[in-house]
């Protein structure tokens, strides 16, 4: 009776896990990872006419290796096993999350659809130019140019204000963006922006609602009360 095997056309092997596989049935132990097991399954990968001829080819070559194999140190066992662990992928599809803007620290107040992944706007990113942003709100800046539409109406300028935390750093800010147009009507993104820590923002919260208070002639706002008052 002929061997079903000499006869069913060889699978294809896809990972180290299906050669693996293999060597235990046949063999009773595997390769470690590294330069050993990766010369196997290049073999193992190689085109076969029939599923016997595969695995003979696969356990002669991981005989030869277990003959020829030396003993690795501690410290080359745990490279290999740590070249074997999973990590982020080199690659990320078109519309996909970014790992690194993914994960424990991502600020609750992040907006997915504000992250940003290329601040410079060039053809190449890096872990510097990826922030997370808040959604902003939009002040009214009624001093700067409006656009006339054209249907008659008005598009004006705006003062943007929003949070922004680049993945490298440990704290957020507050951001102020005057977005508007210029003299031909053409859009002017982002063409006066400021950052400012969150110290920084109350002080100018401060500042400004004391100016608006001057400007108005409401008295100023004190916490203390006067000597000899309730």
């Amino acid at each position: 009776m002929t061997d079903s095997k000499n006869t069913i056309a060889p699978a294809r092997i896809r990972s180290y896990a299906e050669m693996d596989e293999i060597l235990e049935d046949n063999l009773g132990r595997t390769l470690e990872r590294g330069p050993a097991a990766k010369r196997v399954f290049d073999i193992a990968r190689a085109k076969y006419s029939t599923k016997a001829e595969q695995h003979s080819a696969i356990i002669t070559a991981a005989q030869r290796e277990f003959a020829e194999r030396r003993e690795f140190t501690a410290t080359e066992l745990s490279v290999n096993r740590f070249a074997d662990e999973p990590k982020p992928s080199l690659t990320i599809g078109a519309g996909a999350p970014m790992w690194p803007l993914e994960g424990e620290r991502r600020p609750h107040w992040a907006e997915r659809a504000d992250d940003e992944t290329n601040l410079e706007m060039g053809k190449v990113t890096n872990l510097r130019a990826m922030s997370w942003a808040s959604v902003y709100v939009s002040v009214p800046a009624a001093h700067y140019n409006a656009r006339i539409n054209a249907d008659g109406g008005l598009s004006g300028a705006d003062i943007r204000v929003y949070l922004r935390q680049g993945v490298l750093e440990s704290e957020p800010t507050v951001c102020l963006s005057r977005m508007g147009y210029n003299k031909d009507g053409n859009w002017l993104p982002d063409n006066l922006k400021h950052e400012m820590t969150t110290a920084e923002a109350v002080l100018l919260a401060r500042a400004l609602l004391l100016y608006v208070d001057l400007a108005t002639g409401v008295p100023e706002r004190s916490d203390t009360t006067p000597e000899g008052g309730e």
